[in-house]
């Protein structure tokens, strides 16, 4: 599993080429009190989060206080990856296959 370290560095820099005005962005910048993240910057996280950690984000995971700042969307990250997991850990186990290797 990725670390969650590399998570944050990924989102700081990703959200650091946005533009001039995010370019000092830290772990710990607050981004909407900032008024940094906008729904077109959301929207662009939400896509690239998807591709690059092969998870999906529901609709009730579009919260603000999922995207405050760099931690809590670390945080939503490393859960979708852990219910990514399990779900795909429970389809094996529940496939012919798997339910022959536990016989």
């Amino acid at each position: 599993m990725v670390d969650r370290n590399e998570i944050e560095a990924e989102l700081v820099g990703t959200v650091q080429l946005r533009g001039q005005r995010h370019s000092n962005v830290t772990a710990q910048t607050e981004l909407l009190e900032a008024g940094l993240l906008d729904s077109l910057l959301l929207v662009d996280l939400i896509l690239h989060l998807e591709e690059l950690y092969n998870i999906r984000f529901d609709s009730n995971h579009i919260d603000p206080s999922n995207f405050h700042n760099i931690p809590a969307i670390v945080d939503l990250v490393t859960n979708r990856m852990l219910a990514t997991r399990k779900r795909l850990e429970w389809a094996i186990a529940d496939s012919p296959a798997g339910r022959a290797g536990g016989a």
